[in-house]
């Protein structure tokens, strides 16, 4: 018990010091190389833009609308 207390106390230092040594990548840029590189994102980035245009279009058909012919 005591080797598998030691084994796991070791894995979780090892692995948190591992995580401080990582770069820290602002989220924006990698959103944009995710658009830039893969285009199945950009596809599906677009679309949902698409949609929510269509959304906003179908809300602004229930406002009041003024007529003056």
């Amino acid at each position: 018990m005591k080797i598998k207390m030691f084994f796991l106390t070791t894995a979780f230092i090892t692995q948190s010091t591992y995580a401080s040594e990582l770069p820290v990548i602002p989220l924006r840029d990698l959103v944009n190389a995710a658009l830039t590189h893969q285009p199945s994102v950009a596809v599906s980035y677009y679309e949902t833009e698409k949609k929510n245009s269509d959304l906003d279009l179908s809300r602004a058909a229930l406002y009041p609308t003024l007529d003056l012919t």
